[in-house]
């Protein structure tokens, strides 16, 4: 297929059990001009063994000595990319197969548009679909922005395309070992347009054990992130932070009374018949051709088998 060369970011540590089904997912795209820059950051468990199984010259495969984090590993696929555009696709998550297509089709008709979005369906370990968020507007497509506030971004990182002139104008922060991912988009957006597709492209796998102090941390950060952006944005800055504070406070409180769970979940909303019909369609096709390439292999998140997180 002609059309622009699309980078895939894939950072991966220890992610032998669900790296096939996310490597399948990109073979299975209606869009073939990609290339998938694999950073295998550290891993012990043989992911670099499972990604060396799959034959297929448009993955590169990148191995780090040790464990380095998701932000260096991030950075590392930008500055070995070669395409025009950027795409994420984490080793835990896979891709609707029309993803990439649709969101092209959007960067070449909408020259002004720096970043297209796309809805997260949230899978649980046994991949199946338990929530939605962060779709777009429903119907044609529009162009939103600019963004000109400093402010959490409106759109999912992992879902989004960017384009790599404007993404190597940003870099990924090493020391961010959690929400690198916003850290670097919220920058990347200020001043610029955007759009969203209407429905889910992504299948998002979140863990059930979200813990306090994973929340607090990640809250954190995000604290610091903004405060980096001080200087050009006093007021936005301290507000975003006293607003996640406050956050951090409410999510204290929800686990202390043992409402912690349902606070991570709400972020969701169910999914609808359309939603469950878009999903198993998607799930099948990526299902069989990840069974060719790498055999009966079942996608099964079992955490409690996982092996250590690391800095991810």
């Amino acid at each position: 297929m002609n059309g622009p060369l699309v980078s895939v970011m894939m950072p991966c540590y220890n992610a032998a059990r669900s790296l096939p089904l996310a490597l399948a997912s990109l073979v299975a795209q209606t869009y073939s001009n990609w290339e998938c820059l694999l950073v295998d950051d550290g891993s012990t468990d043989g992911s670099h063994d499972v990604a060396g199984r799959l034959v297929d010259p448009r993955v590169k495969l990148i191995r780090l000595p040790c464990n380095r984090g998701r932000g260096a590993a991030r950075q590392v696929a930008v500055d070995s990319a070669s395409g025009d555009l950027l795409s994420m696709l984490d080793a835990d998550d896979w891709l609707y197969p029309d993803k990439l297509e649709r969101q092209v089709e959007i960067m070449i008709r909408e020259r002004d548009v720096a970043l297209v979005g796309a809805g997260l369906g949230i899978v649980d370990a046994n991949n199946d679909l338990m929530g939605v968020r962060c779709q777009g507007p429903v119907g044609p497509i529009r162009v939103l922005g600019p963004v000109v506030r400093l402010a959490s971004p409106p759109v999912a990182f992992g879902s989004s395309m960017l384009r790599m002139h404007l993404s190597r104008a940003v870099r990924f922060d090493p020391l961010m070992f959690a929400t690198e991912d916003q850290d670097f988009l919220t920058p990347y957006l200020l001043g610029r347009r955007y759009a969203v597709l209407p429905d889910v492209s992504y299948a998002y796998f979140e863990s059930t054990g979200v813990t306090l102090k994973k929340v607090v941390n990640d809250l954190r950060l995000v604290r610091r992130s903004f405060a980096k952006h001080r200087d050009v944005f006093p007021f936005g800055g301290r507000w975003n932070e006293v607003k996640l504070a406050a956050k951090e406070a409410t999510y204290r409180c929800a686990f202390g009374l043992g409402l912690g769970k349902r606070m991570v979940t709400r972020r969701s909303r169910p999914p609808s018949p359309d939603d469950l019909r878009r999903f198993l369609g998607a799930r099948q096709e990526v299902d069989t051709v990840a069974s060719r390439l790498f055999g009966n292999t079942a996608f099964i998140h079992n955490e409690k088998l996982a092996p250590a997180a690391g800095r991810y």
